[in-house]
């Protein structure tokens, strides 16, 4: 994504968070508190935090038990910022995946480090990543899980 396009998705995001305050003004008939507008950097950092402490709420609860007011009070953001990122708990849950995944990718690449083929031991390591790591996002998702996930993403 090039810094241009980065740029136009902040400013319809912080132009549909400003419309969304002016309705909410017109409707209530007074000032609602202004909408926090998040710098791309500030959301980065905030999408971190929510992803750092929806694992360990996944690994703790499981999908089924883990709640947007949990992982809100986790991370230490309100309830409307976390749906300034995610329209669900699901469509978290998928990022969440999206996160974890392309780190692994990060890493597989910097073990890699401009080569075309690892070692047998880096490889073990590796596969010792995927399967054993608390970090892996695939020992706490059930079946059902993975299904709720993608009703969700497909309504």
């Amino acid at each position: 994504m090039t810094s241009l396009e980065k740029s136009l998705i902040i400013y319809k995001t912080n132009f549909l968070i400003i419309v969304a305050y002016l309705i909410q003004n017109i409707r209530n008939g007074g000032m609602a508190m202004s909408p926090k507008i998040f710098s791309y950097k500030e959301k980065e950092k905030l999408k971190i935090k929510m992803f750092e402490a929806g694992l360990e709420l996944l690994k703790e609860y499981g999908m089924t038990h883990m709640s947007v007011e949990k992982i809100t009070a986790a991370a230490g953001i309100g309830k409307s910022t976390f749906y300034n990122f995610f329209s669900s708990k699901e469509a978290f849950v998928y990022e969440l995946v999206e996160y974890e995944r392309d780190t692994f990718w990060r890493y597989f690449d910097s073990t890699l480090a401009g080569r075309e083929k690892m070692t047998q031991e880096e490889g073990e390591e590796l596969l010792k990543k995927i399967i054993f790591s608390s970090n892996s996002d695939n020992q706490y998702l059930t079946t059902e899980d993975e299904a709720t996930i993608c009703a969700a993403l497909t309504e």
